[in-house]
């Protein structure tokens, strides 16, 4: 499970390793599936979560069920996330306007 921050650091992060060959690889070799785990809107990293919890008086129970509900439970196959990245940094207009003209 890769959950690293959802600022462009992190995100540049989970696509590098999800552009290179060591999770294919890795997938295929040791029959292991990689996933994904986007963070709710508005929050940089999995410790915001965490205290944003816990400034409701949460415990660390709920925090946890919480993680899991929101995050983990949502988290989508590597190669799903990064086509979908990939699909959403593609600037449809720039590739209309380029329609014949080389």
């Amino acid at each position: 499970m890769l959950c690293l921050d959802s600022d462009d650091a992190g995100i540049a992060a989970v696509e590098r390793l999800c552009g290179g060959s060591f999770l294919m690889n890795a997938a295929r070799s040791h029959s292991v599936q990689f996933l994904v785990a986007s963070l709710p809107s508005g929050m940089k990293d999995p410790g915001d979560f965490i205290e944003m919890r816990r400034s409701k008086n949460k415990d660390n129970r709920e925090i946890a069920e919480g993680f899991r509900k929101d995050v983990i439970s949502r988290a989508t196959d590597w190669s799903d996330w990064y086509l979908a990245n990939v699909l959403d940094s593609y600037d449809k207009n720039a590739a209309r306007e380029a329609v014949g003209k080389l």
